[in-house]
């Protein structure tokens, strides 16, 4: 999701690249201009289409866009530039969620199975969502986590038990294609809480930044902290909806 969209060019890199080469390109995800949403301007996802262009053309490509339902509203086809476009207009259409302001807090799911069978992959969700919730507000998050942390590097990073400055120092000093979760999560609870709400125990929803949160005393804690009139979203498929600040 740091190359902006899914589709298009990513069919040749990550798609069928070497192995050194998708870790080169992925050492970028760091870079200013870089992250979901955005594709001009965006240099991990310029070399993409570089790769194509200049090493493996594609001569026909075909993308399907769903909204937040999972229900397909359009399928691409033809030029690998021009459909892949085309697909991103679409995406923009049915799954950015224009807001007015960002709220205190927001309440968000990761879409349930199997979106959410790890933090690895689940993860996604709580990045986009994090669009809409402002600074010191908190997320609440759920996703079941079956399979605990689902990458063996972002584990072994976790366990390190490093503060947030810790992972971010360590990351940027070192990157290690799987750390780039906890590298994330780190940067993301600097600006807020994150509450979850799932199968990990207490110390790994702590290594992995999160406070495992009691349904019971969530939204009374909420209260307290913010005020009975608190701001917020619900977001029950944030893996695929996009909050953009009108």
């Amino acid at each position: 999701y740091y190359a902006g969209f899914a589709g298009g060019r990513k069919s040749i890199l990550p798609g069928v690249a070497g192995r050194e080469t998708v870790m080169n390109n992925h050492k970028m995800m760091t870079a200013p201009g870089v992250g979901i949403g955005v594709v001009d301007g965006n240099r991990l996802s310029e070399e993409m289409v570089e790769a194509v262009e200049k090493f493996c053309p594609l001569h026909f490509i075909l993308n399907c866009v769903s909204d937040s339902s999972k229900h397909i509203v359009r399928v691409v086809g033809g030029h690998w530039y021009d459909a892949w476009r085309e697909g991103i207009a679409t995406f923009r259409k049915y799954n950015f969620a224009p807001i007015s302001r960002k709220a205190d807090v927001v309440f968000l799911s990761a879409g349930g199975y199997p979106k959410d069978i790890n933090m690895y992959q689940a993860h996604k969700a709580l990045y986009m969502a994090s669009r809409a919730v402002r600074p010191g507000g908190t997320l609440v998050f759920f996703a079941e986590l079956a399979e605990g942390y689902g990458h063996k590097v972002f584990e072994e990073w976790a366990r390190r038990g490093m503060t947030h400055d810790e992972v971010i120092a360590a990351f940027t000093a070192d990157f290690r294609f799987g750390a780039h979760k906890l590298f994330y999560l780190a940067q993301l609870a600097k600006e807020c809480t994150i509450l979850l709400y799932s199968r990990a125990g207490e110390e790994d929803s702590r290594l992995m930044f999160c406070e495992k949160c009691d349904l019971t005393d969530t939204l009374p804690s909420l209260v307290r902290k913010y005020g009975e009139d608190f701001t917020s979203y619900v977001i029950p498929q944030a893996g695929i909806v996009l909050p953009v600040e009108e």
